[in-house]
Order: C-alpha cells, then structure tokens, then sequence
C-alpha cells in the first residue's frame, strides 16, 4: 500500500508532463491564424502640386484596412522629398500625408508587389 502512494504522484506528474507536452491543455485560437502575406517596400516622393518642389518634413503614415492586421507606421521625408517604409504588409491600406500650410492628403492602396514607388502632390492651404 505504501509504494502505490508513492507512485501515484510520480505516475500524475508524468501524464501531466506528456499531455503539456503533446498541447492536451492548450487553449484553442479565438481567430484562425494570419495567412504568411507578403510585404512591400514603399517609396514615397512628395512634391508641391504647384511648383513641383520637394517638401521636406512631411509626416507619411500608413495604416493597414485589412481585417486581423494592425499595421501602423510613420516615416518623414526628407530633403528631397522622399520617405521609405519597407515590410509593409500586403493588401489594402490608407496612406495620409500632412504638412503644415499643405492640405491633407489621404488614398487607398493595394499592396500586391516587392516595391511600390508612390508619388503624392500636395496642395498649399488656402
């Protein structure tokens, strides 16, 4: 009698080891796993609508619309005018440029490609 008690706490630490082991206790996903998408990288060229100069300092952001992904960046442009986000998820996303005295500019992209150079005028305040 005494050897069974002792066994019978090594015999349940075994069967909770393998069911651990093997996920027997593992709490099921709430949502289906993310499909393996692929990623872009964006270029960005921001200009004046009027003059076509660069503009420096203009805040990019991009936010994805697609359900179960919560992709969000912002990168500024530089000198030049150009601003670089790469692994941006693929699918549909909002992309927003603001600059001050420079109307907002917002569209909607589908992301399906490697690279992905963007070109965006905007025009002054009124």
């Amino acid at each position: 009698m005494r050897k069974m008690l002792v066994w019978r706490p090594f015999f349940f630490l075994v069967l909770i080891a393998a069911l651990l082991s093997q996920g027997g206790f593992a709490q099921e996903p709430e949502k289906k796993e993310k499909e393996k998408k692929g990623t872009t990288k964006l270029h960005f060229h921001v200009t004046s609508a009027k003059s076509n100069e660069p503009l420096r300092g203009a805040q990019v952001w991009v936010k994805s619309k697609e359900e179960n992904e919560d992709f969000e960046d912002t990168v500024v442009t530089n000198a030049k005018g150009v601003a670089s986000l790469p692994n941006v998820p693929h699918g549909k996303i909002l992309v927003q440029v603001t600059l001050s005295g420079w109307k907002v500019f917002n569209k909607n992209y589908t992301l399906k490609d490697e690279e992905l150079d963007i070109s965006i005028e905007l025009d002054p305040e009124s």
